[in-house]
């Protein structure tokens, strides 16, 4: 509900491509687990906003990390663009009471055509909420999106 909700907003902004991703990684905090996320955005110029949900964890140990970023396309190679990233989120584990954290990141898009690329993030997830600091630390994600 909570990323439908914030997709309906970003939306009536009216900008200039809506996008949608998948994308799996890997998170690197306390026990390394597999993450699997998805995302909607819409791209403002140079600016992207996007909201996403994003599992982390295997067997008892999972969490789901809802979340809202703002990214800065900072520079183009090629045909390539370098995104930096700011956000927040809400991290829910299977065991224990919900926290928050600051996300931070930066990553690489590569278009395979004009509405496809693939793209390749380190986000930072900083967490202090004592439920949730066992996924306070580095992922490495992978995915593809399209705009339209």
């Amino acid at each position: 509900k909570k990323i439908v909700l914030l997709a309906a907003l970003l939306a009536a902004f009216g900008a200039q491509a809506f996008e949608v991703g998948a994308s799996v990684g890997r998170d690197f905090a306390g026990k390394d687990s597999n993450i699997v996320g998805a995302y909607v955005g819409q791209e403002f110029g140079k600016f992207d906003a996007t909201v996403g949900f994003d599992r982390f964890g295997e067997k008892t140990d999972k969490a789901d990390l809802y979340s809202a970023n703002v990214g800065y396309n900072v520079l183009n190679v090629g045909k390539a663009k370098v995104v930096a990233s700011v956000g927040f989120g809400e991290l829910s584990p299977k065991v224990g009471k919900n926290g928050y954290a600051v996300l931070a990141g930066a990553g690489v898009e590569v278009p395979f055509t004009k509405n496809l690329a693939m793209t390749a993030d380190y986000r930072f997830v900083d967490t202090r909420d004592v439920d949730v600091k066992a996924f306070r630390g580095g992922d490495v994600i992978v995915g593809l999106k399209a705009s339209f």
